[in-house]
């Protein structure tokens, strides 16, 4: 940068204290410039740095009466996105005719207005002799046309008009002394405009020539034209064979892009060198923003960002996104509380806790949709209220009143929100989406850092910006993506370097930069130098007949390629290059780019070297340096070796110690407490011992499937998160569907009044009830659409068609008696069975309907509206898994009082669309009660020895709620066997005879 900064000094000698204006592409520019000329020389007088752009909105606020606002690129989208929608819809367009209107192809159409427009063509001046197809031509002049109307309409200006206006009003400055940068990005308009605002007192400031590569090309007269100074060392990076001085260049690479960066840092600690003489350039922004800012974040190191950051890494950009996915998920409950957890939600201090209302939210069953918050939270809130009567005494009513009011308070707290936000059909309003998330954002964002605050002011003037033009009614998918693209395309917090602050930033506009430690980082051979796609709207041939101030997009890489050389060109200091040699994302190795192999040769001074010398480099998985814990133990794993940790660092980590004795005790066969075995309190967990624990089939049926499970959950309390879910695809989910069925079942039998039932005489009434208990149940859970309810409701007409058709036949023998008959449960006494033994214990149930044959003996049906898999004529108990049938005729003829072996038969009935009416029916005689009374007393002696070993089958893990805590599959299937022929485990022995009866 020597050369240009003494042109700049020789300048500012000649013309000491006239006013000189530095022309740059970008303020950032100008300020790096003043910044190097002022470390040379001390000081600069009368130097002002301004841009293109600016002195053409200076002409326009001097000389014009009537300046329009400059319209935003969200607006210009906006329109477009209108103009294109309206052509299409009255088939005014031809190329582009059919082609769906999004709000991505809206902002490509729109930038490539844009550049016509500020090439110098309107919809009377378009070349249309330029375009590969007259009718391409045609849709540009007819959009051009109505972009127009819509920026004459609307009273605004973009900058083709802009340059166009301010063109006609300049004059030349020649008071003034103009300094330009080299290269200067320019457009035929801008061009336009500066050629009429100059001065004769014109100089440019030069760039070191580069050799080996292709360079802009300008004639002289062009104000884009490039004033070369003499080469320096880098300026032959590409022509090795010439170096005349070895430059100061270090290259490294890395695994990880986290792990590149670490070596960053640590290469600025080691040197010693100064955050503000230091820069980080990348050709791709991701990831290497993202990781910068979370480790600058981390270890509190002040860094400015180029290019700024996203607005998703502020809390209320993550806000908008989570209120996007609730919106598009018609309000989940879960959703909300992930965004209410993550700190997004700024509650008011009279709320109740996070925890409570996660609590509140899923035992009110809410799951979704707004009119579900309100009501579902009336009906726990009724529930808490008829406890409080029920309570005994005065601490526990003052509980369930405390619940009562948080409950009231949250209920109205979710009504007023839900004020400002949109209901969600199956077509939604773009600008209620709008106006919803901006009063989300003004109300209740937090914030709790300057870049929270910049966030959530940009997000609410970019939404109330687009307001006026945003009424339109829209499909939730294209309203959710118009969304997406206004806002999270937004950036924030961007800033040019400052003193004491690292800076980091594209390389693209880091050819002015100032700073002597330069890291060049990402450069792998997919982002640098970045491929040469043509644009599909406006291709490069069309390009070049039409202007040639257009870009030529084939020509980017080699535009790259020289803006690189000229940065490198440019420094004086240490530079150095780097890449992550392997993407996780893709699992794949990464190449290096061309450039990093030329800065190889460079350093070993050999022209010839190759890629595959490169490849011997050192590649780090970890980071050599050790910034935090985990540093560490990445280190120890990158070892994979055997390493006794010291006793002092197990000390400072108590929880290793529990880990290795629990990871020890897993991998040998003898039976632990790590595996399940504990000393157990017979008198509160052995039903024989505590009468007041009454157990139901199902958790019987769950020892028997799983003695660890049932530990987990019965014993140790765990208890599995339940989300009531929302599925755009599915209504009703098993459980609801299982109920609903058993509803209209019962409910036609009880109009029946004994008849017998008919098919072709009863079907229109059976389907009335259907349909009559689907409405109630579309009031209480709304269908996530018209499609789904459809579909849901012919399965239910259809599992009704199936159960008629089979009681016809079925009835012929039998008299449905009872239906949905509780003992233990509703108020009903528990049922009472003997053991063996003598002892006995409590059970509990709901029986959906007691038939009675012809004959006088009993019948119990069990409904199931799934699949028959798991249920076989040939197994009555399958090793202890099923045993409703069996427990369901004890306890009735119990709770019947009817005479021992009444109930004759149980059956499993599957009148569902998978199950086609088949019943599966367990006899009951002697034989399988005497059975079925020796599995139950084995079952609760796993209990009384506290042996609950996990289950000999992985088939029973697929839809167990506790996979994550058991871990079973990562136990050696050898050692799970040795475990479970413990001799001296009784309760284990008691486990393996119910697994013998099938």
């Amino acid at each position: 940068m020597n050369a240009l900064i003494d042109k700049l000094h020789n300048i500012c000698k000649e013309y000491p204290l006239k006013e000189k204006i530095l022309i740059v592409d970008t303020h950032s520019i100008g300020q790096e410039i003043k910044q190097a000329y002022v470390n040379e020389y001390g000081h600069v007088i009368q130097l002002k740095t301004n841009t293109v752009h600016n002195l053409a909105v200076d002409v326009m606020n001097q000389k014009s009466n009537h300046v329009l606002p400059l319209i935003e690129q969200s607006i210009g989208t906006q329109f477009i996105y209108h103009i294109l929608k309206d052509l299409n819809e009255n088939k005014e367009l031809s190329y582009f005719l059919d082609l769906e209107v999004t709000p991505s192809f809206s902002s490509s159409i729109h930038q490539s207005i844009s550049q016509l427009r500020l090439a110098g063509y309107t919809k009377d001046t378009l070349k249309k002799e330029a375009f590969i197809s007259s009718e391409k031509a045609d849709d540009f002049q007819r959009i051009m046309n109505r972009y127009e109307e819509a920026l004459r309409q609307y009273q605004f200006m973009d900058k083709a008009h802009l340059f166009r206006e301010a063109s006609n009003l300049a004059r030349p400055q020649n008071n003034a002394v103009f300094i330009m940068q080299s290269n200067l990005t320019l457009t035929q308009l801008s061009h336009d405009f500066l050629q009429q605002f100059l001065s004769k007192n014109v100089f440019k400031l030069p760039l070191p020539a580069v050799y080996g590569v292709s360079i802009p090309e300008h004639e002289e007269k062009d104000l884009r034209s490039i004033e070369w100074s003499a080469p320096t060392a880098f300026s032959y990076l590409y022509h090795v064979e010439e170096l005349p001085k070895k430059p100061n260049i270090t290259l490294f690479t890395a695994k990880t892009e986290e792990v590149e960066i670490k070596q960053v840092l640590q290469q600025i600690k080691q040197s010693e060198a100064a955050l503000d003489d230091t820069v980080i350039f990348y050709p791709k922004a991701e990831p290497y923003i993202t990781t910068i800012y979370q480790l600058s974040e981390k270890y509190q190191i002040p860094v400015t960002f180029e290019d700024g950051l996203s607005i998703l890494y502020s809390q209320p950009g993550r806000l908008v996104a989570g209120l996007i996915k609730w919106l598009k998920e018609d309000y989940n409950v879960r959703t909300f509380i992930e965004m209410m957890n993550e700190g997004l939600i700024e509650l008011p201090e009279e709320a109740p806790s996070k925890s409570k209302i996660s609590k509140y939210l899923r035992d009110a069953k809410v799951g979704w949709s707004q009119s579900r918050y309100s009501r579902q939270l009336e009906q726990l809130k009724i529930q808490m209220q008829q406890k409080q009567i029920k309570a005994e005494n005065e601490e526990l009513q003052e509980y369930y009143q405390k619940q009562v009011n948080d409950i009231t308070w949250l209920k109205t707290w979710f009504q007023r929100l839900f004020r400002s936000l949109p209901i969600v059909g199956s077509e939604l309003n773009y600008q209620d989406i709008l106006q919803g998330i901006s009063t989300m954002v003004k109300k209740h964002a937090k914030t709790t850092s300057i870049l929270d605050e910049l966030a959530k002011a940009e997000l609410i003037e970019e939404m109330e910006a687009i307001f006026p033009y945003a009424n339109e009614t829209l499909r939730p998918f294209e309203a959710f993506q118009k969304v997406r693209e206004l806002l999270f395309m937004l950036r924030v917090h961007k800033s040019g370097p400052k003193p004491g602050y690292l800076h980091v930033g594209s390389y693209y506009n880091g050819i002015y930069h100032n700073r002597k430690n330069v890291f060049i980082v990402g450069l792998d051979n997919h982002a640098f130098p970045g491929e040469s796609n043509e644009d599909p709207l406006i291709l490069d041939k069309e390009r070049k007949q039409l202007n040639g101030f257009m870009p030529i997009l084939q020509e980017n890489s080699t535009n790259n390629l020289f803006a690189m050389l000229q940065l490198l060109a440019q420094t004086q200091g240490n530079v150095f290059f780097s890449y992550c040699t392997f993407s996780i994302n893709d699992n794949r190795t990464v190449n290096p780019a061309h450039i990093f192999l030329q800065g190889y040769r460079m350093i070993t001074e050999n022209p010839n070297a190759d890629f595959e010398e490169l490849a011997k480099l050192e590649s780090p998985l970890t980071s050599p340096a050790t910034f935090e814990a985990k540093d560490y133990w990445n280190q120890l794993l990158e070892k994979d070796a055997n390493i006794r940790l010291e006793q002092e660092l197990l000390n400072s980590y108590q929880n290793l110690v529990f880990g290795e004795e629990a990871e020890e005790a897993r991998t040998e066969g003898e039976f632990t407490h790590f595996d399940g075995k504990v000393n157990i309190d017979r008198d509160l967990f052995d039903p024989r011992q505590n009468e007041k624990l009454v157990l139901s089939s199902g958790r019987l049926e769950r020892l028997a499937t799983c003695p660890y499970s049932y530990f987990l959950e019965n014993i140790l309390k765990l208890k599995p998160i339940e989300e009531t879910e929302f599925d755009p695809y599915s209504w009703l989910d098993a459980p609801t569907r299982g109920s609903l069925l058993h509803s209209i079942f019962e409910s036609y039998y009880k109009t029946l009044d004994g008849e017998k039932p008919t098919y072709k005489k009863h079907l229109e009434t059976i389907l009335t009830i259907a349909k009559k208990k689907i409405d109630e149940q579309k009031a209480i859970q709304p269908p996530p659409s018209e499609r789904v309810l459809e579909r849901e409701m012919n399965d239910i007409y259809q599992c009704c068609r199936i159960f008629l058709k089979e009681e016809e036949s079925y009835s012929e023998g039998y008299q449905a008696k009872y239906f949905e008959h509780a003992f233990g449960l509703n108020g009903a006494e528990p049922a009472t069975i003997t053991l063996p033994a003598g002892e006995t214990i409590q059970v509990r149930g709901i029986v959906d309907r007691v038939d009675q044959s012809n004959d006088g003996h009993f019948h119990i049906i069990d409904y199931k509206t799934g699949s028959t898999y798991n249920y076989h004529d040939k197994n009555q108990f399958r090793g202890g898994r099923q045993l409703q049938h069996f427990i369901y005729a004890l306890a009735i003829e119990e709770h019947l009082k009817l005479e021992a072996g009444t109930v004759k038969e149980s059956s499993y009935y599957f009148p569902s669309v998978k199950g086609l009416g088949e019943r599966y029916v367990r006899n009951q005689d002697n034989v399988l009660r005497t059975n079925g009374l020796d599995i139950l007393e084995k079952l609760i002696d796993v209990i009384k020895h506290g042996h609950f070993s996990m289950t000999d089958n992985a088939d029973d893990c697929t839809f167990c709620d506790f996979k994550a805590v058991c871990r079973r599959e990562l136990y050696p299937q050898e050692t799970l066997k040795q475990k479970q022929m413990d001799s001296l485990a009784e309760g284990v022995q008691k486990f393996k005879g119910v697994r013998a009866y099938e």
